[in-house]
């Protein structure tokens, strides 16, 4: 485990997720993970292999000296790297997931919102794509690859905290702070957008590699991957919704995005929405640094998080 991990300790056949790489004049800075935590390793440029680019997300297989840096932050010292076999590792090692109690109080919240939309076609949009199956594909697969809920069940978490939220939020806005020049709240539309803000991941990645983009995920994005699916379902089902109320719920969806890609919200409930996941995903990133920090006795009130790559406090 990462956490475990000493200075000056010899690691052989060393099984961790490659969630990014960092390429520089002296060579490669791996980004690497397990459940218990994160840690940099770096690798000389004439032992890395090209194929190592598309096998991001993907487990490799490692020999390396673990070495102090900056921080007091150990960093990996690597001396061999290569793609793991799936037989030759334990997943329950290597992802974190969510207990089968917290999974299912996240589907009964996803549910019992589902049952609100009051719009018929968001409704069977909603109900169409959160059968029990998605639902469990949901709880098996974190929410992104490089930014928040990074865990497996992290886009369960994510979808139903995220709808209590943009929900309460929209409740509060429309009860105290709704001005002279201001319409009301569509709530079929932010219901709609907020159980299916991270449904576009199981497009974009896959439950057995839940680390790694797809192919439709690498070809599409995850932006590309969750219109597709949208559009898809409404075509293939017959769902009745005209294309515009389409293009306000893809709108709403798109801008939620917790990342530059995201485009520019034109509604209300899309700016609710965005600003909700940005929220979430901050405060969720700073659990995570907090969780997976090992405190020490001369700590100070501020320690170095390599994940956020800043100085948090608990």
């Amino acid at each position: 485990m990462i956490n475990e991990m000493i200075i000056g300790e010899k690691l052989d056949n060393c099984f961790l997720v490659m969630c990014g790489i960092l390429e520089s004049n002296e060579g490669y800075t791996l980004n690497l993970k397990d459940k218990s935590g994160e840690i940099h390793g770096l690798l000389r440029k004439e032992l890395f292999s090209p194929e190592l680019k598309g096998y991001v997300g993907g487990v490799v297989k490692l020999s390396a000296v673990v070495k102090p840096s900056k921080g007091r932050v150990p960093e990996l010292n690597i001396k061999s790297i290569e793609i793991a076999d799936t037989s030759e590792y334990n997943p329950l090692d290597l992802f974190e997931g969510l207990s089968k109690e917290k999974i299912d109080e996240y589907v009964t919240i996803l549910r019992i919102c589902t049952s609100q939309i009051k719009h018929p076609g968001y409704k069977q949009l909603a109900e169409t794509l959160l059968t029990e199956e998605n639902l469990q594909k949901l709880a098996s697969v974190p929410a992104s690859l490089a930014y928040y809920g990074r865990y497996k069940g992290g886009a369960l978490a994510g979808a139903a905290n995220i709808t209590i939220m943009a929900r309460d939020v929209g409740i509060e806005y429309v009860k105290h702070f709704n001005g002279l020049n201001t319409r009301t709240i569509d709530w079929s539309l932010i219901l709609t957008a907020s159980v299916l803000n991270t449904i576009g991941v199981l497009s974009y990645i896959t439950p057995i590699e839940p680390f790694k983009k797809s192919p439709l995920g690498v070809e599409k994005g995850y932006v590309g991957c969750t219109q597709s699916l949208i559009e898809r379902t409404v075509l293939q089902n017959d769902i009745p919704l005209t294309e515009l109320e389409v293009a306000r719920l893809l709108n709403v969806l798109t801008s939620a995005v917790a990342l530059k890609t995201c485009v520019k919200a034109t509604t209300k409930e899309g700016i609710i929405l965005r600003h909700v996941v940005a929220l979430y995903a901050e405060l969720d990133m700073l659990d995570f640094g907090v969780a997976t920090h090992e405190k020490e006795e001369e700590d100070e009130p501020y320690f170095y998080s390599p994940s956020l790559k800043r100085y948090i406090s608990s």
